[in-house]
């Protein structure tokens, strides 16, 4: 650097006495600063070894009587009547939840070696929703894990980054449960609906989420009509306008400390389609994305895997294919995005293999403020190119709402 003649405005090291001495050498006039991260490692030394102890004790004391209990409930579980089992089998989860978090540790200098059951309940909760994902030949166990997968979840909401509460939204003598989080600068923030797919959860949306949180946008992630746990009491409905206006009314009257005045909606697949159905009939929702959703289900119905056909059948509750493929009809945009006025975003990808591209170019061609992106390496949802479509998604919904 000195042969080059090149000016040196600043000197950073890790504090090595050596590299002091070249530093005040060479630039003697030069302001210097220690590397923060190495600055920031060393100063934990004494609290990271000190934290790995209490861990390491904790692990001695709790391992052997948290592995007996287990040992004890493996035997009791079978010889339990039902009712008892199925508690049995909760006590069972959190222990092994325990052992988990006993066993998860930490990197220095910025993640300790803590107890990280938040994170360890989010993993479980996927891994449940995924053993059951489009997979019904034993109805009692997919809704078994269904159940797991949302209970274990409510778990972790109370200590996720920024934390997440559970709603339950009074809706036809039912409700429809939902999870709010909100950035953490608080305020009057927009707030953006996440409607799922067909088999999807709102469980499992934590990563889209997140790109809306730290742009400041509240999400309310649902499960709404034949959606997860809330196919007990309904079936799959074309008709979201009766969904989506009784739950703004509720919301307004529950004071989210969300800025009701600026709401947008997001549509994964089948929830691109209850998304604009919604919005032609409800100005409160302020912008619109559609992602990889069909214009009509039931065009798409003869092309479609034997796996997604029987996640209809079940979604619809109807007694055969033949019934669900006339069900898929109803399930359409028909004469509904020219009166979706709001601005829409519509992402496809033109490798999707369930709904071709065709379906995403017409929506965008009959919404009278819609935007297409379609991504010539993207599948279905895009799930193979989330870096791409996610930032592009929560920066336009992000821009939107705040114009």
């Amino acid at each position: 650097m000195v042969a080059l003649g090149v000016k040196v405005l600043g000197t950073i090291t890790d504090a090595k006495v050596r590299e002091l001495q070249a530093v005040e050498e060479l630039w003697p006039h030069v302001p210097h600063q220690v590397c923060q991260f190495h600055a920031l490692r060393d100063a934990s030394q004494s609290a990271y070894a000190a934290d790995k102890k209490i861990k390491t004790a904790m692990r001695k004391q709790l391992q052997p009587k948290i592995r007996a209990v287990r040992k004890q409930l493996k035997k009791q579980i079978p010889k339990a009547k039902p009712e008892e089992a199925e508690q049995l089998e909760v006590l069972d989860d959190y222990a092994s939840g325990m052992l988990t978090a006993l066993n998860t540790d930490g990197l220095q200098p910025f993640t300790y070696a803590t107890v990280e059951a938040a994170q360890a309940f989010q993993r479980a909760s996927w891994c449940y929703h995924l053993g059951k994902f489009l997979w019904f030949e034993d109805k009692k166990i997919h809704a078994e894990l269904r159940d797991r997968s949302v209970a274990v979840y409510r778990e972790a909401l109370p200590y996720l980054d920024p934390t997440g509460e559970r709603l339950e939204i009074p809706f036809e003598s039912h409700s429809i449960p939902a999870n709010l989080r909100r950035p953490k600068e608080g305020g009057r923030c927009p707030l953006v609906l996440v409607v799922p797919g067909l088999d999807s959860s709102k469980e499992e949306l934590f990563a889209i989420e997140e790109e809306f949180l730290r742009r400041g946008l509240a999400t309310l992630t649902m499960d709404g009509p034949g959606q997860s746990e809330n196919s007990v009491h309904f079936a799959i409905r074309p008709n979201w306008e009766s969904v989506i206006t009784p739950l703004l009314d509720e919301l307004a009257r529950a004071r989210l400390e969300v800025d009701m005045g600026r709401i947008g909606l997001m549509g994964i697949s089948m929830g691109a389609v209850y998304g604009p159905r919604a919005a032609a009939s409800e100005p409160r929702l302020r912008a619109l994305v559609g992602l990889a959703g069909p214009y009509n289900l039931g065009d798409c119905w003869d092309a479609l895997n034997p796996l997604t056909k029987g996640g209809y059948i079940f979604y619809t509750k109807s007694a055969d294919e033949v019934e669900a493929r006339r069900k898929a009809y109803t399930l359409n945009l028909e004469g509904v995005l020219e009166h979706v006025r709001q601005p829409m975003l519509v992402i496809h990808g033109a490798k999707d293999r369930l709904f071709p591209p065709a379906q995403a170019e017409r929506i965008a061609r009959e919404a009278p403020n819609a935007t297409l992106v379609m991504y010539p390496d993207g599948n279905h949802v895009c799930n193979n190119i989330a870096y791409k479509y996610r930032p592009l998604m929560a920066d336009w919904l992000a821009e939107t709402l705040r114009d």
